[in-house]
């Protein structure tokens, strides 16, 4: 019954971070067009186009591990020529491909869609603190078949591991050798 009540003290804390991305400090690489930093870029990437084309960040958050990510940006979409097609996005923490989204051929539309990616769970990545997140264009738009580009100004949140808090670990540790301390002179 002790060991029960004990157990039942302790408490865990979930290691969540948000961090801005992307951001006026993301890099997008483009074959066609380029790379910088999305905030000497008028806070966009330039146009993404060809497989690899991508942006990417790092960021210090302090968690020893992650192993969650949710995410909502913009992005301009400006695919065509190509109808019925979607463009994969991969996304990536520290080098793990972790999840995608897809972005359809709208005609050329140029409209601002808002990508919205539930958490996803993943298996634990070890960064030390440390995250890269990243997003590649999976496969290239056919020659005239136009491009899509990020604004700065997402969120991304890295779900970190469930830990105990330590006053819950000294809490459960006494409660654990009271009980065995009880048995002890039980049993003498």
């Amino acid at each position: 019954m002790l060991i029960a009540i004990c157990c039942m003290g302790t408490a865990s804390a979930r290691a969540d971070a948000t961090v801005t991305f992307p951001s006026s400090n993301t890099w997008y690489s483009s074959a066609g067009s380029g790379s910088g930093l999305m905030g000497d870029n008028g806070d966009q990437s330039a146009p993404l186009f060809t497989a690899s084309d991508y942006i990417s960040e790092s960021f210090f958050t302090g968690q020893p591990s992650v192993n969650s990510l949710s995410l909502s940006l913009q992005l301009v979409n400006y695919f065509g020529n190509n109808p019925g097609s979607n463009y994969e996005n991969d996304i990536y923490v520290n080098g793990v491909n972790v999840a995608n989204f897809l972005v359809a051929d709208c005609g050329f539309c140029g409209s601002i869609q808002t990508i919205n990616l539930p958490t996803t769970s993943f298996s634990p990545i070890n960064g030390g603190g440390t995250y890269q997140l990243e997003i590649d264009l999976a496969n290239s738009a056919p020659a005239g078949g136009g491009a899509e580009w990020f604004l700065s100004g997402g969120s991304a949140t890295l779900g970190g591991m469930v830990v105990p808090e330590p006053a819950s670990l000294v809490l459960l540790a006494s409660g654990v050798l009271g009980v065995l301390g009880r048995k002890w002179r039980a049993g003498r």
